[in-house]
């Protein structure tokens, strides 16, 4: 839905990286949004959406790392 993977998650940690003015890396990016969905799933742990998401976030970490 939000296009390839590699440049969507490119294109978020620079601009992450400049808002925070700190390096982040594509991989940060599936973390903290893995992070978010814990969050989420701390104040709704019946909502099924954000573990099925948080699952996903990582397997895209796994991806970008290329260690397959």
């Amino acid at each position: 839905d939000h296009g390839e993977l590699e440049n969507n998650f490119h294109t978020i940690s620079t601009y992450w990286s400049n808002h925070l003015g700190i390096a982040v890396s594509p991989t940060d990016v599936a973390v903290m949004m893995c992070l978010l969905k814990l969050a989420r799933i701390k104040s709704n742990p019946g909502h099924m959406d954000n573990w099925i998401d948080g699952c996903g976030y990582l397997a895209c970490g796994a991806e970008l790392t290329g260690d397959q």
